[in-house]
């Protein structure tokens, strides 16, 4: 049977340019069943998870923060909440920027996850699911929009968001380390030095866990992941870790909200060595990372006791309290000059070898085949539509002389799979 290959390319045409640097917030939460009615939550109007109550506080959190990216877990499973939270939490009180990403369900319709960023800033190149037995996680590749883009310069994120296995069962840890193999093997397709970030509720108890050393060494099959504020050990139940747990903001549960103060890190923004170093176009900022509503002096207690918790404004805390049982998590990165090294930057993708020489883009297959292209400009423009044949022997070559510098996208269909799914050309 004939199997149809979509090979997106990225190609970017430039001249070297600089922008001003700029600053992008980055906010995870764990909104705790929003807009699910499961054993103990209820949704309702006058309900203990009731939306009428979540969305004005949510909103409160997110105003203080004022993310430009926010991802979430435990949306419930109707799409249209997706809407509900940009016309009540996000795009409120004159803000219009938020756009939301495609609504994937999840294998638990009460546990999806999700991502929203400001448009303003960035663009949304591919989104992509990555399934497991357990839970799908979440890819996003997320572009800056700097004023240098028209003519080619950027800065691109490989964005995961997922929700890892809960439970502290030795079958719990089992399947947080399958889900974990699972994002580990998609990041392996990703390029060396490129901007990589995994947020989400982790359910990890330890750093000795399986799942988590997976994150941190992943020896040679996937990102060496980096905690950005350097807290690795044994968290749980553990005061020595006061200050980064984000787990549990009541100290007592209402039958949704698991209560017991906090005493758990769960929730975490985690970044690969690039984006610490700033080696790939951004740099995380030091000293930008913290639990939102954690002053490192409520172990133990709900965030609203005693000893009184500036942190944040009064109304910030009391809105985390009353929302969820995770804390969000937030973390800056600085946006530097782009880091395009001169020439062609190549990458082998089999069955393709791409490559740009002077004025010319060159496809060339380690297996024969006919294929169909389609150059696109960002905005979805067709801008050039035709046939090829590819063999080993002889690359097909496309002319691009007559296109201005600029971001474009080159869509491929043929007769074979393969495992990456685009390449970035820099011509400078």
């Amino acid at each position: 049977m004939k199997t149809t290959l979509l090979y997106s390319l990225l190609l970017v045409f430039s001249t070297k340019m600089l922008w001003a640097q700029d600053t992008l917030t980055l906010m995870h939460h764990n909104l705790t069943n929003y807009g699910n009615n499961v054993t103990g939550c209820d949704s309702g109007p006058t309900g203990n998870n009731a939306l009428i109550m979540k969305d004005p506080n949510f909103k409160i959190i997110v105003k203080h923060i004022n993310p430009d990216v926010y991802s979430v877990n435990e949306i419930g499973s109707p799409s249209i909440l997706l809407d509900r939270l940009l016309a009540n939490v996000l795009n409120t009180d004159g803000v219009s920027h938020f756009e939301k990403t495609a609504y994937v369900a999840e294998n638990n319709p009460n546990s999806a996850s999700t991502l929203f960023y400001n448009r303003n800033k960035l663009g949304l190149s591919r989104q992509l699911t990555i399934n497991s037995a357990v839970r799908r996680s979440h890819y996003y590749r997320l572009y800056f929009k700097s004023s240098s883009l028209p003519a080619g310069d950027t800065i691109f994120f490989h964005y995961v968001v997922t929700h890892l296995k809960a439970g502290n069962t030795a079958s719990d840890a089992s399947q947080r380390e399958s889900m974990v193999n699972a994002i580990q093997k998609f990041f392996a397709n990703i390029p060396p030095n490129e901007n990589c970030v995994l947020a989400g509720d982790f359910n990890v108890y330890r750093s000795s866990e399986a799942a988590f050393q997976r994150l941190l060494a992943p020896a040679g099959d996937g990102v060496d992941f980096i905690d950005p504020v350097n807290r690795i050990g044994s968290w749980t139940a553990n005061s020595t870790f006061a200050d980064v747990h984000t787990q549990c903001p009541q100290s007592n549960g209402n039958g949704c909200f698991s209560g017991g103060g906090l005493d758990d890190r769960f929730d975490w923004i985690m970044m690969n060595q690039p984006l610490i170093t700033g080696s790939a176009g951004a740099q995380f900022v030091a000293g930008s990372y913290k639990a939102v509503g954690n002053d490192g002096q409520h172990f133990n207690r709900a965030i609203n006791a005693a000893p009184t918790n500036t942190s944040a404004p009064a109304n910030v805390i009391n809105a985390i309290f009353a929302t969820s049982d995770h804390l969000p998590v937030v973390a800056k990165v600085r946006l530097l000059n782009p880091s395009f090294s001169i020439g062609a930057n190549v990458y082998s993708n089999a069955p393709f070898k791409i490559f740009n020489v002077d004025d010319e883009l060159h496809f060339q297959s380690s297996k024969k085949g006919e294929y169909s292209y389609t150059l696109m400009g960002t905005n979805g423009q067709v801008i050039q539509h035709g046939k090829f044949n590819a063999t080993p022997e002889k690359p097909f070559q496309l002319s691009i002389q007559k296109q201005k510098a600029g971001i474009y996208f080159i869509q491929l269909t043929g007769l074979y799979s393969v495992d990456k799914q685009w390449v970035r050309v820099a011509k400078l």
